[in-house]
């Protein structure tokens, strides 16, 4: 399965309240004629693997998604617009500024990566 992983810092709100530093994201690549219910057990997997759960899913192709500001965790793929994004945020109560820093949000990214590598790997051997 092809992925990259990425963070953005947080809104300017969560700044002044002292939440995390950096939002996490991950691609993967969206094969040609992905019907709904696939795309739905995706978002359903990612919201179990993911910090607070899955709190962004869409197209990367999508207008009001942008690059800039991007931090890469991995490789990005200049034709990322084939690729679905699934982030997380550090937005929740209990996430403070001091806890996820951009070491841990990358570690964070890091992990989804290796456990959606595992997961394929698993499906693929069956």
């Amino acid at each position: 399965m092809e992925t990259f992983g990425f963070l953005l810092p947080t809104p300017d709100f969560a700044k002044s309240a002292k939440m995390g530093q950096y939002n996490g994201y991950i691609g993967v690549y969206r094969p040609i004629g992905l019907d709904d219910d696939l795309y739905r057990e995706w978002v359903d997997a990612m919201d179990r693997i993911m910090h607070g759960g899955c709190t962004l899913d869409r197209f990367s192709g999508d207008e009001s998604f942008r690059r800039s500001g991007i931090v890469p965790v991995t490789d990005i793929p200049n034709d990322w617009s084939k690729y679905m994004i699934f982030g997380f945020d550090t937005l929740h109560l209990g996430d403070t500024w001091d806890y996820w820093t951009l070491e841990r949000v990358t570690e964070e990214v890091k992990n989804v990566l290796r456990q959606i590598d595992e997961a394929f790997k698993t499906i693929n051997n069956n």
